[in-house]
């Protein structure tokens, strides 16, 4: 069984916030849990050998109303969003 410890410390590092407080530590969200999401979403698309199918079958399982939040994000984000300012 592979082992995600080193994993999962990396991705609190980036998604909370340790702050010492007498001798125990209190965590806060440095992110929102839609930021997660949509990470959880990347990693799984990434692991898809065909992305675009993914994309395809992924899109086909939306309610009417999600499907269409979505066409109104892809309306309004820039195509590529490295240059997005």
């Amino acid at each position: 069984m592979r082992s995600f410890g080193g994993e999962l410390r990396s991705d609190c590092k980036r998604w909370l916030e340790r702050v010492k407080h007498g001798r125990a530590f209190h965590y806060s969200a440095l992110r929102s849990a839609d930021d997660y999401t949509a990470e959880l979403m990347e990693r799984a698309l990434h692991s898809s050998a065909d992305r675009a199918n993914a994309l395809i079958r992924f899109a086909g399982r939306l309610a009417a109303a999600e499907a269409a939040a979505l066409r109104e994000a892809l309306n309004t984000t820039p195509a590529d969003p490295a240059t997005e300012s």
